[in-house]
């Protein structure tokens, strides 16, 4: 008998588990009227020895939901901030390694004409791959470098005519691959113009006068042969003058009589690469040799009026 009533107890005791759990979804009125026969079962055939079932008040379910929806809203914003700060990081790891002036110049421009994407976007459609040259040094490349990156759309509307957007790749090309290539031998091609280049270095930089006075000399020195074998390198005339000039002239011809600029009336980013590379010799005897013996003076002081008036902003 006593065994009997130790199933009838265990059964009942599962039973009111499961109204216990019915009462903390749906509320405790109406868990009370399932339970109250369920108590007065127990009380009658209760021996004392069993623990007495704790019906689950409505009021401490509250208050769990309460804070289990407290501890879900904070758990997702932890998840949230530390996901912005995650993409926030690599963000600026992204801008920070970003030195090549091509694919700044190509991704702003890209910027600007399509208002709708940010930097952070558009810096991802210029992938980096990184490669080792024949001195073991490792290189790092920027596919798209020299592309500005639009839908058809806003292709049709800034390059109606494809052969300018065509162009404009194109020259800006020469302007990194050939044309900067020409400034090593023509700045440092004589140990005289070697140590002015470098004089302007040291007067422009925060140097001490024995620091300054080392690398003078020492940099001068070491850039007048590295310019030789860079001569050498590009299969350039013995004269580099030559080259220098027959890249100015060949600019302007690209240009043409009619243009003012390679993108006609106004400026385009081949116009403002080849300015960079010769600009960044201004004040030096190669800039003005090439300005006295070719026709290039006349575009270079317009490109100069352009930019002194921030004629870039639109």
């Amino acid at each position: 008998m006593a065994a009997y009533r130790m199933k009838i107890l265990g059964q009942v005791q599962s039973t009111f588990q499961y109204f216990r759990a019915l009462k903390c979804r749906s509320g405790s009125a109406a868990t009370k009227t399932h339970n109250a026969p369920l108590r007065r079962y127990l009380r009658a055939y209760s021996t004392g020895t069993l623990p007495r079932a704790k019906v689950c008040p409505g009021q401490d379910s509250r208050l769990y939901g309460r804070c289990a929806f407290l501890l879900g809203g904070g758990i997702g914003l932890y998840s949230a901030l530390k996901l912005s700060i995650q993409q926030h990081l690599a963000e600026e790891a992204l801008i920070h390694e970003l030195n090549d002036a091509s694919v700044i110049m190509s991704a702003l421009k890209t910027c600007m004409i399509d208002k709708s994407k940010t930097i952070y976007e558009v810096i991802t459609y210029y992938p980096q791959l990184k490669s080792t040259n024949i001195f073991g040094i490792e290189s790092t490349e920027f596919t798209n470098r020299h592309w500005v990156m639009l839908n058809e759309i806003a292709l049709e509307l800034h390059y109606p005519d494809k052969a300018a957007r065509r162009d404009e790749v194109r020259w800006r090309h020469w302007a990194d691959d050939w044309l900067l290539c020409l400034l090593a031998p023509n700045v440092y091609r004589s140990p005289m113009e070697a140590l002015a280049a470098y004089d302007r270095v040291v007067s422009e930089g925060n140097y001490g006068p024995v620091e300054g006075f080392i690398l003078k000399y020492v940099g001068a020195f070491t850039m007048f042969f590295f310019s030789k074998l860079l001569k050498i390198w590009y299969r350039m005339e013995s004269d580099v003058r030559q080259d220098l000039y027959k890249a100015a002239d060949e600019w302007m011809a690209a240009i043409g009589k009619r243009r003012k600029f390679l993108g006609g009336e106004r400026p385009n980013l081949a116009d403002i690469s080849v300015y960079g590379v010769l600009g960044s010799i201004e004040g030096l005897q190669a800039f003005d040799d090439v300005m006295n013996h070719t026709k290039i003076r006349k575009w270079y002081k317009a490109m100069q009026k352009v930019i002194r008036e921030h004629g870039g902003q639109d």
